[in-house]
């Protein structure tokens, strides 16, 4: 018998292979704060977002959720008339990218780093590759009662074009990726600004990248810093405990104290505040590392309050990454250090 199958858009399935929907709101208010001279920040809706309003058109950097862009746009157009530009995207996560195919329909180009449609593209990718399997089995099950084997023959062809056609239209509902890429840093003049993109290596992903704007003294880091809480750091994405920390001591050596800077999460900070998050990670690492060396498992390592204790009582474990998280990703890191510790 021969098996029919209908050809599905997966663009909607390969919205969700993102991460932080958990920071989705279905009516979220997103407010609006003028940071320094032309640059202005909204919060409220995923990453962090920032735009440089001018004579020339709007840069924006990051776009959060898909379903966040009229109210985005709304409030872009309570300062400037002006046509939307450029759009940077600081890495690949989709609460920073989620909106990049709506706002390249508003006329924007996107630019991000090199890694960052690699990223893309292979989060799409490994979805595909489930929806063409996941296709192909079912079709194939779909055989059980055939006993005729031309039929089977005929039936596992028409399997594995679906499963085919499938892939082809993955690929094409892959719209956020970057027009514009670059390996390692780069240079705007945009509204009278000279605008300096700098990549950070393997820090919270292998895409970061840091955009400082020159005149205004401000400082957009993306997901490389986050303000009051324990900062996500993806190792299945590139991500690193000593490349975060590396990223942090770039961002306070290119700022100054006068530096405004828009961290990927939380609210407006400055180069103290970059400076607290470096110190406490390499404590945090330091200790846990010690604690592994000496021979105590992931089980005691967590049961020590005290390691964590003066980060706790500000708040930094009530975000998206718990106290429980960040020293499982210190463990971890730890382990892969020392592979030996602990072990006669």
């Amino acid at each position: 018998m021969y098996i029919s199958m209908r050809i599905f858009s997966l663009s909607l399935v390969v919205a969700v292979c993102f991460h932080f929907q958990a920071f989705a709101q279905d009516n979220p208010t997103l407010q609006l704060t003028k940071v320094q001279d032309s640059i202005y920040m909204i919060q409220g809706r995923g990453g962090n977002i920032a735009f440089q309003a001018g004579s020339e058109g709007t840069l924006m950097v990051d776009s959060q959720f898909a379903n966040a862009t009229p109210q985005i746009l709304n409030k872009i157009l309570s300062v400037t008339t002006q046509p939307l530009r450029y759009l940077v995207n600081t890495h690949h996560h989709g609460d920073h990218t989620g909106g990049n195919d709506n706002l390249k329909g508003q006329g924007a180009i996107v630019i991000a780093h090199d890694n960052v449609r690699k990223l893309l593209y292979g989060e799409a990718t490994k979805l595909m590759d489930k929806a063409s399997e996941e296709a192909y089995n079912n079709a194939m099950k779909r055989l059980g009662n055939e006993t005729n084997p031309e039929n089977q023959k005929l039936a596992k062809q028409e399997a594995e074009i679906a499963a085919q056609n499938i892939e082809e239209e993955a690929m094409k509902s892959v719209k956020n990726l970057p027009a514009i890429t670059f390996s390692r840093d780069m240079t705007f003049y945009h509204n009278g600004e000279k605008i300096m993109a700098f990549h950070v290596d393997n820090a919270h992903t292998q895409g970061d990248i840091i955009l400082y704007f020159t005149k205004a003294n401000v400082m957009h880091t993306g997901d490389a810093f986050i303000n009051s809480g324990y900062p996500f750091i993806d190792t299945n994405n590139g991500g690193s405990v000593d490349g975060y920390i590396k990223g942090l001591s770039r961002i306070f050596y290119v700022a100054n104290d006068d530096t405004k800077i828009i961290p990927g999460h939380g609210e407006l900070a400055d180069k103290d505040d970059v400076q607290y998050l470096h110190g406490m990670l390499e404590f945090l690492r330091d200790r846990v590392a010690y604690h592994v060396v000496a021979g105590k498992t992931d089980a005691e390592i967590l049961q020590i309050k005290e390691m964590t204790a003066e980060y706790d009582a500000k708040g930094f474990g009530d975000g998206f990454i718990s106290t429980e998280k960040i020293l499982q990703v210190l463990i971890a890191d730890a382990r892969k250090k020392y592979p030996t510790a602990g072990k006669k």
